[in-house]
């Protein structure tokens, strides 16, 4: 038996987290790839860029 329920998508944000993409953070850059190199991705472990968080001020720029 169907359940009308799960007809549409739905998803629930329980928390919002942002972090400062500066200098020393684990990122790719395009323009420092090797030519030839067309699709790329990582796991980032959390822990690992704690000093890099920020808040909603900061993400948003709200006083």
């Amino acid at each position: 038996m169907p359940l009308v329920e799960y007809d549409a998508p739905r998803f629930v944000v329980s928390g919002l987290q942002g972090y400062r993409v500066t200098d020393g953070f684990p990122r790719l850059i395009r323009s420092e790839l090797p030519p030839g190199i067309t699709r790329v991705s990582y796991d980032i472990m959390l822990e690992t860029i704690a000093p890099f968080s920020c808040d909603e001020a900061d993400m948003f720029g709200r006083p």
